[in-house]
C-alpha cells in the first residue's frame, strides 16, 4: 500500500495542474495534495514506530518548531476571524504540515529505493514543458480557469513559467554539481524558454558559487549559452518574453512593501499563516520571506531560518546548491510554499547526508 502511494505521488508530481480535482466552480484540490495526505496518514504507524530514530534526525526539531509556530500564529487569530474565518487558511496550514511531514515518511520508507521513479518523474516534467512550448505556445486560454495567460513561454504542467523555471534551475544545478554536466546542460534549453528572470538569477548564483568552490571556471560560459537560447527563441509578441519588462518588477516591489507593512503591524506572530486573503482579499505576497514575516511574524521567520541553517549543515553540496537555487528564487516569488516546489524541496532534503 505505502509502496504504491509513494510511486503514485512521485509519478503524479510532474503532471502539475493537469490532474487538479475541481469541486464546484472555484474550489480546486490538486491530486498531489490528496496523495500527500493519504501517504502521510498511511505512514503514521511506521513513523511512530521509528520515532526514536526520527528524533535523532537533525531536521526533526526545526521542522516541529516551525510548524508549531505556524499553527500558533493561525490559532491566535480565532478571536478576530472566528472559526469560520480560519477554515480556508487552516487548509493551507494542513498542506504545509503534510508536505513537511512527508520528510519523515520518505526517511522511514527509504526514498532512495525509488530513484527510477524520481528520474522518470523529472523526464515527464521536462518533456511536457517542451511539448507545451512547441505545440501550444499561446496559452492565453488558461486565464478562463484562473491562471495568468502566457505567450511563447514554457510554462509546463504548473501553468506558470516562474515556478517551472525554479524547478528547472534547481534540477540543473543539482545535476551539474553531482557530476552530470551533460544532463544539466540539457535543462538549459527549457529553462531559457521560460523567460523567467527570477529563474535565471536563481540559476546563476549557485552556479557561480559551485564554480568558485570547485574551481571549475569554464562553467562561467553557461550563462552565455542560456543567453543564446533566449536570443534565438521566437518572440512574436507579448510583454512576457521581454526581459526588460518593468511591470512585474513594480508589482513585486508593491507586494513586498505591503507585506512589510503587515509585518510591522503584527511583528511577533504575524497575521496568521496564510490569512491575508481573508483580511485583504489578496492571494499572497510575492516573496516567501516577507510572506513568512507578515503571516507568522518574527518567530515564524526565525524558526524557518533555523530550519534552513540545519538543512545546509547536514546535507551534501549538490543538495545545498539546489536548495540555494530555490531560496534565491523565493526572493522574487512565493516559491517555497507552492505545493509542487515544497514537495520538490522535501525530496531534496531526504537525499543522503554528507
Amino acid at each position: 500500500m505505502i509502496d504504491l502511494l509513494i510511486k503514485s505521488f512521485l509519478l503524479v508530481w510532474p503532471f502539475g495542474h493537469f490532474l487538479d480535482v475541481r469541486v464546484g466552480d472555484s474550489f480546486i484540490i490538486p491530486l498531489l495534495d490528496i496523495l500527500a495526505s493519504t501517504l502521510l496518514f498511511s505512514s503514521i504507524p511506521r513513523i511512530i514506530k521509528s520515532i526514536k530514530v526520527i528524533k535523532k534526525d537533525p531536521l526533526f526539531l526545526p521542522i516541529i518548531f516551525f510548524l508549531t509556530i505556524s499553527a500558533l500564529s493561525l490559532l491566535l487569530r480565532i478571536p478576530d476571524l472566528g472559526f469560520a474565518g480560519i477554515i480556508r487558511p487552516s487548509l493551507y496550514l494542513l498542506r504545509l504540515i503534510t508536505y513537511l511531514s512527508l520528510y519523515f515518511t520518505f526517511k522511514v520508507y527509504h526514498l532512495k529505493k525509488y530513484t527510477d521513479h524520481l528520474k522518470l518523474s523529472v523526464v515527464i516534467f521536462v518533456i511536457f514543458g517542451l511539448i507545451q512550448y512547441l505545440f501550444s505556445p499561446n496559452m492565453s486560454f488558461i486565464k478562463y480557469i484562473g491562471f495568468d495567460d502566457h505567450f511563447y513561454r514554457l510554462i509546463g504542467t504548473l501553468l506558470d513559467p516562474n515556478f517551472t523555471g525554479a524547478i528547472l534551475a534547481s534540477l540543473s544545478i543539482f545535476l551539474i554539481s553531482s557530476g552530470y554536466l551533460k544532463l544539466g546542460l540539457v535543462l538549459l534549453i527549457p529553462l531559457a524558454l521560460t523567460f523567467s528572470r527570477a529563474s535565471y538569477i536563481s540559476y546563476f548564483l549557485p552556479l557561480f558559487t559551485y564554480s568558485l568552490i570547485k574551481k571549475k571556471y569554464l562553467l562561467f560560459i553557461l550563462p552565455a549559452l542560456l543567453g543564446l537560447v533566449v536570443l534565438f527563441a521566437p518572440k512574436p509578441f507579448g510583454e512576457g518574453v521581454n526581459l526588460f519588462r518593468t511591470f512585474s518588477i513594480f508589482s513585486r516591489i508593491g507586494s513586498a512593501q505591503q507585506g512589510l507593512t503587515f509585518f510591522v503591524q503584527r511583528p511577533i506572530f504575524g497575521w496568521g499563516y496564510n490569512t491575508l486573503i481573508t483580511d485583504t482579499g489578496r492571494v499572497g505576497i510575492d516573496n516567501s520571506y516577507i510572506f513568512l514575516l507578515a503571516t507568522t511574524g518574527i518567530l515564524g521567520f526565525v524558526s524557518f531560518i533555523i530550519f534552513l541553517i540545519k538543512a545546509f549543515m547536514c546535507k551534501t553540496l549538490p543538495v545545498r546548491l539546489a536548495l540555494m537555487s530555490i531560496l534565491v528564487h523565493a526572493m522574487f516569488n512565493n516559491t517555497i510554499f507552492f505545493p509542487w516546489i515544497l514537495a520538490f524541496v522535501v525530496i531534496l532534503l531526504v537525499k543522503d547526508e554528507k
